[in-house]
């Protein structure tokens, strides 16, 4: 009977969290997709700009590295 209620009162805390707390973590989620569609944007605008030469390959994806990095 003691599991039961240690589960219950885990679940009852995991309940209470989300309640407290749901809302920033779903707003922080929608930022951090609209943050990746972002970059992925700028990603593929650079590729077709700059992949004229293999310098400016690798300028892309480290550009591509860099904003991914920041907006985490």
């Amino acid at each position: 009977m003691t599991a039961i209620s240690n589960i219950f009162t885990r679940l009852q805390r995991l309940g209470d969290v989300l309640t407290e707390h749901g809302t920033h973590m779903a707003l922080s989620l929608a930022v951090l997709i609209a943050g990746m569609l972002v970059v992925r944007g700028i990603h593929k605008g650079l590729i077709k700009l700059m992949t004229k030469n293999r310098f400016g390959v690798v300028l892309c994806n480290t550009v591509y590295i860099v904003l991914t990095i920041v907006q985490s």
